[in-house]
């Protein structure tokens, strides 16, 4: 339990520590994955510099990171704020959540910097007052983390040459494949970036409007894809030209801001959030339009292709274990399902300084999962697992996560967590599971529902993976160019690899 804590405390304060554990596990998975492309290192091997040249854009996101040392908010009123329920019990372990991060109102459409808010919160022009909450001596603005947007004139970006055209896999019905074809190239309205796409992540969730008949926002055909890396390579009125050449991850979601959803802190459960590849074309083409405030710089040292992790898997596991499962050192964590949402899950839950078990039917996921800092793994057939999960854990686990999305995975997940334990649905079940009220009553179970992830867990989720201490490379076991995207998702039907990516050449 002593080495467990003292990865949560160095995690805590950002120092070193942590990242020996990432690397020698780096190695491991290196050793199990063999077949991954020699030239591409871990993400803790590839970060070899503490301080690399940054592009400007990636300036302005360590701004956002360091704000809360420069005094820019310092003197802001503490005043009572509706909350996450999990964002308070997530406050003691405050530098996973990112050190000193800050947002802006949660209702602000306008605000284009947290450094143009008045002393006393308040909004310049609106006169409304930020929603504060405070971790250990600093003010944390709940809610979404922007971008800068320069609303002062710019010079035209638009310079450049681009095509008219763009290649694209459009989704035209269910029980159809992707069809290939050439499109207009969009350009970007105010606020928005024109980002070239290096490559987009196959996502399970396509295969809702693939397979199962779900109906997309925007009528087919649509382009699908919303796990995003890209580069900037033109900007619509209001932005600056620093994003230009920014390697960017986008958030899958853009949100109203102003709901009460949004004004609380669960932007993710925005009533009127439009998402990319759904309400509007995605990233399985060669060029992708999408607001600023909602995409993320990427450090320079990262490679673009192997991000698109970030914009999902990593982004959503985070959100999971942290926020939602409010998982500390100290405590057990079972995690059934070692896809690359799981994958993540076991990465991050290894980092808080809790131990960690994960289930899975397949050995190689499973031996990934001690690469990645299991302590334990099961077979997920074994007969006798509930019993085995209870001696190991001496009554069971105090969180458990469900990354598979089967009624009966669920049920099994609950009946394992201790006396008070948590249960965090991370999996999407179209089916119900059942569940025994009055043993949840007496046992004082909590059952917990998580959602992607929000804009704020972006910034703290890329540091991780630019010092180290999260992987994102050994998660893509597939690279497919945009004309095999149809087997790729052959592939992910099939549960074959860990997570797939499309390319674009």
């Amino acid at each position: 339990m002593d080495d467990r804590h003292d990865r949560g405390v160095a995690l805590e304060h950002g120092r070193g520590d942590a990242g020996e554990g990432v690397e020698h596990r780096a190695d491991r998975v290196a050793h199990v994955l063999p077949d991954i492309d020699a030239r591409r290192e871990t993400a803790a091997g590839a970060i070899e510099h503490d301080e690399p040249k940054r592009p400007v854009g990636a300036q302005l996101a360590e701004r956002r990171l360091e704000l809360g040392h420069q005094g820019h908010v310092q003197h802001v009123e503490r005043r009572p704020v509706e909350r996450d329920p999990g964002d308070a019990a997530v406050a003691p372990d405050a530098n996973l959540l990112g050190h000193g991060l800050h947002g802006l109102h949660p209702g602000c459409r306008s605000c284009p910097s947290a450094f143009r808010h008045r002393p006393d919160g308040g909004h310049p022009d609106t006169g409304r007052t930020s929603s504060v909450g405070t971790v250990g001596s600093e003010v944390v603005l709940l809610g979404r983390l922007r971008m800068p947007i320069d609303t002062s004139p710019v010079l035209d970006a638009k310079s450049e040459w681009l095509p008219p055209t763009m290649r694209a896999a459009a989704f035209v019905g269910g029980g159809k494949p992707l069809e290939l074809r050439t499109v207009s190239r969009p350009e970007p309205g105010p606020g928005e970036l024109l980002v070239r796409v290096v490559a987009c992540g196959l996502c399970h969730s396509d295969l809702h409007y693939l397979d199962h008949g779900t109906p997309t926002f925007k009528e087919p055909p649509v382009i699908l894809g919303h796990e995003i890396a890209g580069v900037v390579v033109r900007t619509g009125e209001g932005v600056g030209p620093e994003w230009i050449d920014q390697g960017v991850v986008l958030s899958s979601i853009s949100t109203c801001g102003e709901c009460v959803a949004c004004r609380t802190g669960r932007e993710n459960q925005c009533a009127k959030q439009k998402m990319i590849g759904n309400s509007q074309d995605g990233g399985f083409a060669e060029y992708v339009v999408w607001p600023a405030r909602d995409s993320f710089p990427l450090p320079s040292e990262l490679p673009l292709e192997d991000a698109a992790v970030i914009a999902d898997a990593l982004t959503t596991a985070y959100h999971a274990v942290v926020r939602r499962g409010r998982l500390v050192a100290g405590e057990t964590v079972a995690i059934f399902g070692c896809g690359g949402v799981g994958l993540s899950a076991v990465q991050v839950a290894a980092l808080t300084g809790a131990r960690v078990i994960a289930i899975d039917i397949d050995p190689k996921k499973l031996e990934l999962a001690r690469a990645f800092g299991a302590e334990l793994t099961f077979d997920a057939t074994d007969p006798d697992l509930v019993k085995a999960l209870k001696r190991a854990t001496s009554g069971g686990p105090d969180l458990a996560i469900e990354a598979v999305g089967k009624p009966e995975v669920q049920e099994q997940a609950l009946s394992v967590v201790r006396t008070g334990g948590r249960l965090v649905l991370l999996g999407f079940a179209a089916k119900p599971m059942s569940v025994q009220g009055g043993r949840v009553t007496f046992r004082e179970l909590e059952i917990i529902g998580t959602l992607g992830c929000r804009n704020i867990d972006f910034p703290v989720v890329i540091d991780l993976v630019r010092r180290g201490k999260l992987a994102i490379t050994p998660l893509v076991s597939h690279r497919h160019r945009l004309e095999e995207v149809n087997a790729g998702f052959d592939a992910l039907r099939a549960g074959v690899g860990i997570r797939h990516i499309v390319v674009m050449e």
